[in-house]
């Protein structure tokens, strides 16, 4: 366990805060990402434990993901995302959490799952902005992408997911309820470029008042 991990009580007095929140399209933005992520990933798997069904988990691109692995703020959430990064899933009672990128060719097995049955989303960008890396040299391909709106990595999934949740410190996002977390202690200097996670350990029943 990390010094510096988050406080299990802070931990779960953000998933409160999220089960509270009337919206179904969340933006959190504050700027100490992996303890954001530690909150929306544990909510995440809150979800996933109540409701049968599939959730995505889709990350920027590898790179963020490894940093999440490794300095996700719970001992349990890195653990879970190194067992997740292949084969890219992993199950959460009856329910299964599956993982892609931005990049469009990552989507092969999640664009195969029922609709319907796609009952959340967390998509996690990185904290700055760079230009989107298309992986491929195919032509088509990349014409293809280019004619996708800037935002189709949350578009694809938030336009039939019930439940959406995106992780960007960008501007506010249209149609997304900014929440925070009072756990966070904002420093107006501080942008960093990754993200966070969350734990299996904490028992779901102390979710509960």
């Amino acid at each position: 366990m990390s010094r510096q991990d988050l406080a299990k009580e802070d931990l779960l007095q953000g998933v409160r805060s999220l089960i509270s929140c009337n919206s179904d399209k969340i933006q959190l933005n504050q700027t100490k990402l992996y303890t954001v992520f530690s909150i929306a990933f544990q909510y995440f798997t809150y979800l996933a434990s109540k409701e049968p069904g599939h959730y995505i988990l889709r990350i920027e691109d590898s790179y963020l993901l490894d940093k999440l692995t490794k300095k996700s703020k719970d001992q349990s959430t890195r653990r879970t995302l190194a067992q997740m990064t292949l084969p890219r899933r992993i199950k959460i009672k009856d329910s299964f959490i599956h993982l892609d990128f931005f990049a469009l060719p990552t989507w092969a097995k999640t664009s195969e799952l029922p609709k319907e049955k796609i009952l959340g989303a967390l998509i996690v960008k990185n904290a700055y902005q760079k230009p989107i890396s298309f992986d491929t040299d195919d032509e088509q391909m990349i014409a293809l992408l280019n004619s996708l709106p800037k935002d189709y990595p949350i578009t694809t999934l938030s336009d039939f997911v019930p439940k959406t949740l995106v992780i960007s410190l960008e501007e506010n996002i249209e149609g997304f309820f900014p929440q925070r977390f009072d756990c966070i202690k904002e420093d107006s200097n501080e942008r960093l470029a990754s993200g966070v996670s969350l734990s299996r350990e904490i028992n779901l029943n102390d979710l509960k008042d």
